[in-house]
């Protein structure tokens, strides 16, 4: 969850903005020849940390009392800290979204630098999972396509959804107003109704869902 999190930047004009927090130091772009102000704020750091915590907490809560799941101690302890999750994805979309991607070079270059951070670490992890699906006996195109659909894990969809971020960041920046918070807000709702009427009325599963 955290490797999509790290160097991030906000521009040099932002400079002023939380200067308690501001930990500066310089980078070269290698597009080009000026230093680039790199700014960390680790008031943010500090989300990070309570997502991780909690993050960990969802996956290690039904472990710790045997039965938990039944009680509902355990229905409102997890929707407490449910939105650990949701944390990560409007920090990513916040960097994401000060990123400068106008230029198809500048984009290519976030690509490159960003997809491998977390698609590494997935097909490493995912190898794990392999071993135990072949011995299993999954047939072996089943397990190809659990992989390219970052099903091999449960865990594994939030990588599929960060993926989508990167890709389609520069559409994101474009819809970054009132205007096209209404068109997102319209797109989901239809994407919502759809999938609902897929998946509990023709009874067809979608990966992810």
């Amino acid at each position: 969850y955290t490797n999509f999190m790290l160097n991030n930047t906000i521009s040099p004009g932002q400079d002023h903005i939380n200067e308690p927090f501001l930990k500066k130091s310089s980078i070269n772009h290698p597009d080009s020849n000026n230093k680039i102000q790199k700014c960390r704020i680790e008031y943010y750091d500090i989300l990070r940390g309570v997502a991780i915590i909690l993050v960990i907490a969802i996956h290690s809560i039904q472990y710790s009392i045997p039965n938990l799941e039944q009680t509902p101690y355990f229905i409102f302890w997890r929707n407490l800290i449910g939105f650990a999750v949701p944390l990560f994805i409007a920090l990513s979309g916040f960097f994401i979204a000060v990123k400068p991607l106008d230029r198809k070079l500048d984009y290519f270059y976030f690509l490159k630098k960003q997809l491998p951070r977390v698609l590494v670490p997935y097909l490493i992890w995912s190898i794990f999972y392999i071993i135990l699906l072949l011995r299993d006996n999954t047939p072996i195109a089943k397990i190809f396509i659990q992989v390219i659909t970052f099903q091999t894990s449960l865990p594994f969809y939030f990588i599929a959804l960060i993926v989508q971020f990167y890709l389609l960041a520069p559409i994101a920046q474009k819809l970054a107003n009132k205007k096209g918070l209404i068109y997102c807000a319209l797109i989901s709702a239809v994407f919502c109704t759809l999938i609902y009427y897929l998946k509990y009325y023709l009874f067809i599963e979608l990966p992810l869902i």
